[in-house]
């Protein structure tokens, strides 16, 4: 059922107006080998690196020097060519040639980002300088002499991503700051607050930085996250500057789910506590001490907890369930991975020092371990321990049998890529592993390998053949799959996406604005409000509570976040029937919120992207989510991805509308309670058994 639910994404919708750009802007490639000498050209307009074109000037380009030196320079209409360069080529390209040079229209939707160089009214501010990236940062966002960023990239799909990136300050000189090969996106150059260059160097390259992706608690929190960076850039888009630059708005488009879940079916009881009712479970750990001693503070802590089982601290593993402690291999002292396989009826999960603790001050008593005194955080262990089993003895325990019969037309299918870089391509090579489950429960595994490069001999059997047509769709996006479903001769391939859903972002920051902590209230208009107030006999109580309260604030303007304080003083809080109904009234008749309630009933239609789980249709290819089934939260630090459902076979039918037809099923599969600890997971079930099997038994 939809009953005609929509989600946003983070996918831009726009088309260009040529015209109206030939009118507002004019387009200079430019090369040079001497950018330094060019600062206040850079400053001065919209200047974006380019990486990738076809060459306007058919120079004889060596491939180390092709990167570098290109910059694509929008000016306005007056400005019309640039001032001569010294040592360095420039050429007038209209915005109707863009596809000769291999100029996506997504480019200069970039350039029109990258004007807005200091968003003042939230210290914003935008890296002004040519790189092939947008920087976007915010002043609180600074820990010492580092700096978080948010590396913004419009894709070639239209995809508005929001990559965070870690950056050490240093003071550039008048020598070094153009030593930067700005070209390559590693460093940034800002102006201080202090009246001095300063620079911000990238560090751990290749590691991503946490911002965190949404937070309703006010508007300035709000801004702080990635949905309100998001709600920044397309608000810049969308002012009437670049009204004639565009037929058709930047905009979140909204997308129809075709078929929708609200809340998940009702599921069986978890199975763990009867499978593991009265085992043993052994903790050991290497020679590490500090793993020694956290592994029998483990085993004291599973003995005290609530459910049926019992630990006992081991030298070595053990037959049968094993928790194994080890250090992280580069805290190790000795740098060696202590990782140890599953071996036979041997399973093992395993818990890391690192994981436990506060911070790194955290001395050898201070490791933590009553988590695993509370059930779910131990049921959680236990799960894994289960499928581990599980898949030592080849038998699907977890899902009850009347419930298997589903699974069986199906086959999963996964692939692990041995593609390291250390390695010529050569060399690379790819296992594939395949599960079919029968009516009992019984799990058939079957493994196989191919070459990444030459895949496509006539001699592959079944299993190799799904592998080399996997591989030969995917060579180039290969860590996009995510694993294959097969049906009958059709195989639906489940890829990441950098798509995410969004909340009805306009509608929030509405509702945020109007909820400003800081607003100043008149504390008799909140009187007479609160006495106005016709309720139920039974809420009297209550309301005089209310009256009594803003009666004894002794200022006659107060701010909304002094308010909320003396609420909560009073032990009242805003699921009260009184303070619900206060704030409807203060809404209505003063016009802004004491509590926004984003998450009420009324407002559901905000979070359609954040609840359940659902598919839709983008460009004529399926996409799917799966969100929580708990409560909506004020603070999410993660954003829920979609992912994207290939079809590979010869049906009539269009993509979109096959997936329709099973999903159903697909979504059965990933509604289960014991691979995410009672949430669903985000692709269907047996894929993660395989990737367990071909990681502890394959590689063994």
């Amino acid at each position: 059922m939809t009953d005609n639910h929509f989600i946003y994404t983070n996918l831009l919708d726009f088309e260009l107006d040529l015209v109206g750009l030939t009118a507002r802007f004019n387009l200079v490639w430019l090369h040079t080998d001497e950018p330094q000498k060019l600062p206040s050209l850079f400053k001065k307009h919209p200047v974006l690196a380019i990486r990738s074109f076809v060459d306007p000037f058919h120079l004889d380009w060596k491939w180390k020097d092709r990167k570098r030196g290109n910059y694509l320079v929008m000016t306005d209409e007056q400005t019309g060519s640039l001032p001569n360069i010294p040592n360095g080529k420039q050429k007038k390209i209209s915005f109707s040639e863009l596809d000769d040079y291999g100029i996506s229209d997504k480019t200069i939707v970039f350039m029109l980002l990258q004007q807005r160089q200091c968003f003042v009214q939230h210290g914003v501010f935008a890296n002004p300088h040519p790189f092939s990236r947008l920087i976007v940062a915010l002043p609180n966002w600074r820990k010492q002499n580092k700096q978080r960023t948010l590396e913004v990239e419009l894709t070639k799909n239209s995809v508005l991503k929001l990559v965070g990136r870690t950056y050490t300050e240093k003071k550039v000189t008048s020598d070094d700051k153009w030593s930067f090969q700005v070209e390559k996106a590693t460093e940034c150059i800002y102006p201080s607050d202090r009246g001095e260059e300063r620079g911000l160097v990238q560090v751990n390259r290749g590691k991503r930085q946490f911002v965190d992706f949404l937070s309703i608690t006010e508007e300035n929190a709000f801004f702080d996250t990635k949905v309100g960076v998001i709600y920044e850039l397309m608000s810049w888009l969308r002012t009437s500057r670049f009204e004639d630059c565009f037929k058709s708005m930047p905009s979140l488009r909204p997308y129809p789910l075709t078929h929708y879940t609200k809340t998940r079916k009702e599921q069986n009881k978890d199975l763990t506590d009867e499978i593991i009712s009265g085992k043993t479970i052994f903790v050991y750990a290497d020679k590490d001490l500090v793993s020694q001693h956290l592994a029998k503070k483990i085993t004291n802590a599973i003995n005290m907890s609530r459910i049926n089982i019992a630990a006992r601290y081991s030298e070595k593993k053990q037959l049968g369930l094993n928790i194994q402690v080890v250090r992280d291999v580069r805290d190790s002292p000795d740098k060696v991975d202590g990782y140890q396989k599953n071996q036979g009826m041997s399973v093992i999960q395993h818990i890391t020092v690192e994981n436990f603790g506060k911070n790194e001050e955290q001395t050898l008593s201070d490791l933590q371990v009553d988590f695993l005194q509370k059930d779910k955080a131990m049921i959680k262990i236990l799960q894994e321990l289960v499928i581990k089993q599980d898949i030592a003895l080849r038998t699907l325990r977890m899902v009850p049998k009347d419930e298997l019969e589903y699974l069986t037309p199906y086959s999963f299918y996964y692939l692990n890529w041995d593609t390291s870089k250390k390695k010529a391509k050569s060399e690379w090579k790819v296992t594939i592993g395949c599960l079919k489950i029968d009516i009992n429960g019984g799990m058939e595994f079957k493994t196989s390998h191919l070459s990444f490069l030459n895949s496509n001999s006539e001699s592959l059997d079944e299993l190799q053949q799904v592998g080399a047509t996997i591989i030969q769709q995917y060579r180039n996006k290969y860590y996009q799959v995510l694993g294959v479903v097969r049906l009958n001769q059709t195989l639906y391939v489940v890829c990441n996406t950098s798509l995410m859903t969004l909340p009805a972002v306009k509608d929030i920051h509405k509702q945020l604005v109007l909820a400003n902590p800081r607003r100043l209230v008149s504390r008799t208009q909140l009187l007479e409000t609160a006495v106005k107030l016709r309720l139920d006999k039974k809420y009297t109580d209550d309301q005089s509570k209310l009256i009594f309260l803003l009666e004894n604030i002794a200022d006659e303007k107060l701010s909304v976040a002094q308010l909320l304080i003396e609420i909560k003083s009073a032990r009242m809080n805003w699921k009260m029937k009184i303070l619900s109904e206060f704030n409807k009234s203060v809404h209505s008749k003063l016009g802004f919120w004491l509590n926004p309630s984003l998450r009420s009933k009324n407002n559901q239609e905000y979070w359609n992207g954040f609840k359940g789980s659902g598919l839709l249709s983008i460009n004529g290819l399926p996409h799917y989510f799966v969100a929580t089934n708990l409560p909506l939260k004020k603070n999410y630090r993660k954003a829920i991805r979609l992912k994207r459902i290939d079809v590979i076979g010869d049906s009539d039918m269009r993509d979109d509308e096959q997936v329709k037809l099973h999903f159903a099923d697909f979504q059965r599969m990933m509604q289960v309670n014991f691979v995410r600890n009672g949430q669903s997971t985000v692709i269907p079930f047996p894929l993660k058994y395989l990737r367990e099997y071909l990681t502890e038994y394959e590689e063994s």
